[in-house]
């Protein structure tokens, strides 16, 4: 199980190199950060776009909006936070970048921290914001994949871990991959199958899937890796994912 657990981490973690999933969170400044977000009410929230909001003339916003863009964009993080902080939890429903800039600040944080706890609430953190994103601005099955991700990357990061300990984890990941999946179908992002098959095996080996699941899950995945490389033939990321699905598969025993 620690070898599973080694090549899934890599795995997790090789996706900074495939387009799609490079991380945002790079270069950041150091500076002190004086804790995690917690999830807020959205009660006494402005559900405006950020158009409505800057046609009204409102000064809070505006001011937020663009000093928080302007030290996000410098990656001076920790001066963008309690900014952020406003944007999120004020005007949830005005602009995407919200999520997209909190998103890549925890992802940063998390990154950045050698405390299992901390990283573990940064992590909360993250699954929050993903949360509200697909409250506010949809993308329910795009957002999972990425959710899923992150949940798994930051979450498994002992390698003294217990089976015990690893098991929620896996299928908490898993649940938010399958089902991302599921809704995105042919839109599946190569990562995302590859994951979701890597944590099918590891489920099953823990006696959380039978194995009729786990050929269920190659067949899905193969299909739509199949269906995306007759478009383009080319396509590292799903040559790639290809490649390393038969390799999980195989592994895992359930075709014999």
């Amino acid at each position: 199980m620690k070898a599973f657990l080694n090549q899934l981490l890599i795995l997790i973690l090789a996706f900074g190199t495939w387009g799609s999933f490079t991380s945002a969170a790079q270069g950041v400044k150091k500076g002190k950060v004086d804790r995690p977000e917690k999830v807020t009410p959205d009660n006494g929230a402005i559900l405006k776009t950020v158009d409505e909001l800057l046609a009204e003339g409102n000064k809070d916003f505006k001011d937020s909006y663009f000093l928080e863009k302007q030290y996000y964009e410098q990656r001076d993080y920790p001066s963008a936070l309690p900014l952020w902080r406003k944007l999120y939890e004020k005007y949830p429903k005005s602009t995407l970048n919200i999520y997209l800039h909190g998103i890549a600040i925890y992802q940063g944080l998390a990154e950045g921290t050698t405390d299992k706890n901390l990283k573990g609430r940064y992590s909360d953190t993250l699954m929050s914001i993903y949360d509200r994103r697909i409250k506010y601005f949809n993308q329910r099955g795009y957002i999972l994949g990425r959710q899923g991700t992150d949940f798994l990357k930051y979450n498994l990061t002992r390698e003294d871990m217990s089976d015990a300990q690893r098991k929620p984890i896996l299928k908490k990941g898993y649940g938010y991959l399958e089902e991302s999946v599921k809704l995105q179908n042919l839109q599946s992002e190569a990562p995302v199958l590859l994951l979701l098959m890597q944590t099918t095996r590891g489920l099953y080996s823990m006696g959380e899937l039978k194995k009729e699941k786990v050929i269920e899950n190659y067949g899905i995945v193969s299909n739509i890796i199949s269906k995306a490389l007759q478009k383009d033939p080319a396509s590292h990321n799903y040559i790639t994912a290809k490649d390393h699905i038969d390799q999980v598969f195989k592994a895992s025993g359930a075709g014999e």
